[in-house]
């Protein structure tokens, strides 16, 4: 999500966008436990992965899903596999 804040913060080099030539695009199920609401904050404490959102959003708002995994699995795509197969496998006993 693109507010004007975000985009002020981008234009002055405060913050960054990433080509989409260099986006690893990831689909991850829609499990409660690794939603964005729960996953949001452990993510953004990673390396190199706070220059990619915004610094707040509006009450109520958060990060589209698709966006904050795609960076995520960009930057940090280990995180991303390990994080899916541990759901996988607590809720099927997938591995």
């Amino acid at each position: 999500m693109l507010t004007k804040d975000h985009l002020k913060a981008i234009l002055s080099g405060e913050k960054e966008l990433m080509k989409m030539s260099e986006v690893r695009f990831c689909n991850p199920p829609a499990f409660d436990e690794i939603s964005v609401k729960a996953m949001y904050d452990k993510a953004i404490k990673r390396s190199n992965m706070a220059k990619y959102f915004p610094t707040k959003y509006a009450k109520g708002r958060s990060c589209c899903k698709e966006y904050f995994y795609n960076i995520w699995n960009t930057v940090h795509p280990n995180d991303v596999k390990e994080i899916i197969a541990h759901a996988n496998e607590q809720r099927y006993g997938l591995k």
